[in-house]
């Protein structure tokens, strides 16, 4: 809550999945935002790498690269995040597989801080506040669109 409160704070429109009312599928509100969505932030975790849903969503964003532009912000320890994406972290199969090697390819750059960085993204640092908000506004083609969030 903190980003999107942040991201709202300095003029960014967003949506993320606690938004959606009671009783509405939150998933139809969610996977319907992604199409008029310019930047999507990505909140990394190794829990959130370890659920199915979590990937469903960032596969959808993905599967949207051209489009849309994703900033990876490394939540908790950036060692952590590292180590889940090693390997077969999506299973041994071979659409697991093929399925980690791209998401590790494509989220890749553009990480928050840095994935060689010991600590993750500081909450209420000033300094990763700044370059989170430099990161979006730099890929907003068009203040007035949606930003979607997974948070």
């Amino acid at each position: 809550l903190h980003i999107a409160s942040l991201l709202e704070k300095n003029g960014i429109s967003c949506h993320h999945g606690l938004m959606v009312p009671p009783g509405d599928v939150w998933w139809h509100q969610w996977f319907g935002r992604v199409e008029s969505c310019t930047v999507a932030i990505v909140v990394l975790s190794p829990a959130y790498l370890a659920r199915d849903q979590c990937i469903r969503e960032l596969n959808a964003l993905l599967g949207k690269k051209k489009e849309l532009q994703i900033i990876p912000v490394v939540a908790g320890s950036g060692h952590e995040v590292g180590v889940a994406m090693q390997g077969n972290f999506l299973g041994n199969s071979e659409s697991g597989r093929k399925q980690a090697a791209a998401i590790r390819t494509l989220l890749s750059t553009n990480w928050l801080p840095p994935p060689d960085t010991a600590d993750g993204y500081r909450m209420e640092c000033e300094h990763d506040d700044t370059l989170l908000i430099r990161a979006v506004r730099a890929k907003l083609s068009d203040p007035h669109r949606r930003l979607g969030t997974a948070l």
